[in-house]
């Protein structure tokens, strides 16, 4: 029998705020299961859209950081010292990884995935919380308003992801606003995205004809970094969220019983099932 002592894992950061944030959680996942954890951001030197976004959050929790940033798998097995075991996310899915860490696997393992999975953060919601800065010192920003996340930047301009990730259209977002102003008091609304060209020149007259009564505005990233912008975002009372981690983060921390989102994120068939994000009293179009 493995002695906690001797497990050891290494977690893999890869993607922007929201997918480092599943995989932040992962790794307290691992810890909290007996595993010895560090993490590597090896993987984000290559990215050229997206860097370190975590580092602060995972200091405070008691991470450390490979030292080197460009650690290749072969020197991860190395510094490991044991049989190469990896721990990815099962085909067509999301892993919850306390059923795949119950596998005997040996002392030593690589998490590299993206686990976005109800039971991997569940157990953290209250620590990633209160990890996150919310306080707005100066800000100007009346919260008591309606949250309209628009996910757009790579997955329309990035030959890569164009038909890969389902484009939320005008349609969604006028019915799931719709919803939303059903079943709140709130009459005024605060539109977000990565392409607010696109929030001024399409959705926001659109939005505007179709609820006149409504006031609309328009809220510009920032140079602030994405932990930030998620822990301003879900100071709102409610959402209409976009197929993207970055948003789902943004309505899960802020604990509102008022999110619309949409039930299809990809558009190709062998695209990850996204159903174990699906939090149940959340309103899936």
């Amino acid at each position: 029998m493995l002695s906690r002592e001797s497990l050891k894992a290494i977690t893999v950061l890869r993607g922007g705020a929201g997918n480092q944030l599943f995989q932040l959680c992962a790794a307290l996942r691992a810890r909290q299961l007996g595993w010895s954890t560090t993490l590597s951001s090896s993987a984000l030197s290559s990215d050229q859209l997206r860097g370190l976004e975590i580092g602060a959050l995972a200091t405070n929790l008691g991470f450390a950081f490979e030292k080197s940033s460009h650690i290749s798998q072969s020197r991860w097995f190395k510094l490991l010292g044991r049989r190469k075991v990896v721990i990815s996310d099962p085909p067509g899915e999301f892993g919850d990884l306390g059923q795949l860490l119950s596998a005997p696997i040996g002392e030593s393992i690589i998490i590299d995935g993206y686990f976005q999975h109800l039971a991997n953060v569940l157990p953290f919601k209250d620590v990633m919380r209160n990890g996150m800065n919310t306080q707005f010192p100066g800000s100007q920003i009346d919260f008591d308003a309606i949250a309209v996340h628009a996910r757009r930047g790579d997955y329309v301009k990035n030959p890569k992801n164009i038909g890969f990730y389902q484009e939320l259209d005008l349609n969604y977002y006028t019915h799931a606003l719709e919803i939303q102003l059903s079943q709140t008091n709130l009459r005024n609304v605060m539109l977000y995205s990565d392409d607010p060209s696109w929030l001024a020149d399409q959705l926001s007259p659109e939005l505007a004809r179709r609820f006149p009564e409504i006031q609309f505005s328009i809220r510009h990233p920032t140079k602030t970094s994405g932990l930030d912008e998620i822990a301003y975002m879900s100071q709102f009372p409610a959402f209409v969220i976009a197929n993207s981690t970055f948003s789902w983060w943004i309505a899960f921390l802020s604990q509102s019983e008022y999110v619309v989102g949409p039930q299809k994120w990809f558009r190709r068939d062998l695209a990850p099932n996204v159903e174990s994000l699906f939090v149940k009293n959340w309103l899936w179009l």
